[in-house]
């Protein structure tokens, strides 16, 4: 008889969000901190994700998905939904890409 295990991925859930300004974030740092969230759940990241929205602001990028990351009120899947897109917007950042209407 075969029996199927279960294996999880146990990587360190720290992940390193860039905080001095000066420096850009890496798709690798993106993905490894939304790795992190699916994984753990948004509230186990909470400073990351309080990083990484003070980087999209300062920036002035998605800032109604900021709002919403950053809202504690709002349920998880919510603010998972809003990284999502805080996180979309900061990847294309560097790059020359036409913008959405309507």
């Amino acid at each position: 008889m075969d029996m199927i295990v279960n294996h999880r991925w146990t990587e360190s859930t720290t992940v390193r969000i860039v905080d001095d300004m000066d420096e850009r974030l890496t798709l690798l740092d993106l993905d490894r901190l939304a790795h992190g969230i699916d994984r753990d759940g948004i509230v186990a990241h909470e400073r990351d994700a309080e990083m990484l929205a003070g980087r999209a602001r300062a920036l002035d990028i998605a800032p109604v998905a900021v709002d919403v990351l950053l809202d504690h009120d709002e349920k998880t899947v919510v603010r998972e939904r809003a990284f999502l897109r805080v996180t979309m917007a900061l990847s294309r950042t560097g790059r020359r890409e036409p913008a959405l209407v309507g």
